[in-house]
């Protein structure tokens, strides 16, 4: 063997003990069931808490490295032989194109991982180096997620809660694995729906930012308007005869006040089947009065409402009886042709009108039923409502006995007359 040939065998042998030296000890030191070694960011060691993942067969490991850069992913066994995926991501890096790096995962080696940070400065590149490596080929690409936010109210109210949703955001090729949520106020929330209440008006630009598993982030924004409740006005108090005639005008008033000092509407139910009558607005407090009359007989229950252009009053109620008169709780007598003078009765019990029978006396027998037979006698003047007891046979011949004296009388009294006339005459 000549010098030359001598010197390359030698250099050969040094190189490969070199080797032998830097990664079988450390292996072993190691363990069989690791992959371990610095991740290097533009050759500079990787900040503590950049996140080394592996991925093998489907099945993800992961480490966060230290201050110098050292990740170490423990495996179980299986996987000797078989081909990972590394994937590098750095906190402080959005990165557009990850890229990961085949290698071959036998456990136990000692593998660099030299990230490089593209000159636009939002991505990192991932690839490893060390045992089972060779040129890897380009990974999967992170997709950013898309952002969607949502409120079940763009106009809203001080002190109403608003309900905020994110639901709706995606990420197609990951999970989001965060939702926060700004509501421009100084305030923030998480989660993929939230609730929200606001204590002043004015309009919030609310944001929401979500992050996939990948570090990547999205942001969507709505604007929400929040203004002061309105007040409504108060209930109307209103006047006007709660009797009276048909085709007779009568005048009602109303009045309203209102604590925002809005303008005030009002509106008159007149229960007849005819239209409302709706007035301008008027200033809050200023009385309005308006003119109704009735074309038939019953009973009205006029409601009055107040309105500012944004909320209704409560309705204020008022009765009116026209030609009509309550008769306890049993119904009401109707004056038909406003005479003064009841016609019928409207009985509660069978819903119709039913006859009466004015007596001499004033009071008035109310067939109640409908069964052609007074059932009671009702005074006016008293309020007085009575039974109707029928007159008894007792009663008929004694009313007999009663006339017949009578006659006799009127006979007697007209023959003493007579007989006194011809004395007299004589």
């Amino acid at each position: 063997m000549n010098k030359k040939k001598m010197l390359s065998t030698v250099l050969v042998g040094m190189i490969f003990l070199s080797v032998a030296v830097a990664i079988i000890p450390t292996a072993s030191a190691k363990g069989p069931k690791s992959i371990y070694g610095y991740v290097y960011i533009n050759d500079e060691p990787a900040d503590a808490g950049t996140k080394v993942k592996i991925e093998i067969d489907g099945d993800i490991y992961n480490d966060l490295t230290d201050g110098s850069g050292w990740y170490d992913i423990g495996l179980p066994s299986g996987y000797e032989g078989k081909i990972g995926y590394f994937k590098v991501t750095n906190k402080n890096i959005v990165p557009d194109d990850n890229k990961s790096v085949l290698i071959g995962s036998e456990t136990g080696y000692f593998i660099d991982l030299h990230v490089t940070k593209t000159s636009s400065g939002d991505d990192d590149d991932d690839s490893g180096g060390g045992g089972g490596g060779g040129a890897p080929p380009a990974g999967p690409t992170n997709m950013p997620p898309v952002a969607n936010a949502s409120a079940s109210e763009t106009f809203g109210l001080i002190g109403e809660s608003i309900n905020f949703n994110g639901s709706l955001s995606t990420d197609s090729d990951g999970i989001i694995t965060r939702y926060a949520w700004n509501f421009d106020d100084g305030a923030t929330g998480n989660g993929k729906t939230t609730t929200y209440t606001y204590s002043s008006s004015g309009t919030y630009h609310v944001a929401l930012t979500i992050t996939d598993d990948g570090g990547a982030t999205d942001e969507d924004t709505i604007d929400v308007i929040i203004s002061v409740a309105n007040n409504p006005p108060t209930k109307p108090a209103v006047n006007g005869p709660s009797t009276g005639n048909k085709n007779t005008a009568y005048d009602y008033t109303a009045v309203s006040t209102d604590a925002d000092n809005d303008t005030i509407r009002y509106t008159f139910d007149w229960d007849d089947g005819s239209a409302n009558t709706v007035t301008d607005f008027l200033s809050s407090g200023t009385a309005t009065t308006q003119t109704h009359n009735w074309a038939a007989p019953g009973i009205y229950e006029i409601s009055v409402k107040a309105y500012d252009n944004e909320t209704d009053s409560a309705a204020t109620k008022l009765t009116v009886l026209i030609d009509v008169h309550w008769v306890k709780d049993i119904g009401y007598l109707i004056d038909d042709d406003s005479d003064g003078a009841y016609d019928t009765f409207y009985s509660n019990s069978t819903k119709n009108q039913t006859d009466i029978n004015k007596q001499d006396d004033g009071t008035y027998l109310i067939d109640n039923d409908g069964d052609d037979n007074w059932d009671y006698v009702y005074d006016v003047e008293t309020d007085t409502l009575t039974e109707y007891n029928e007159p008894t046979t007792d009663d008929y011949t004694l009313l007999i006995i009663v006339i017949i004296v009578a006659i006799l009388i009127l006979i007697i009294i007209g023959y003493l007359l007579k007989r006194k006339k011809d004395e007299n005459e004589e």
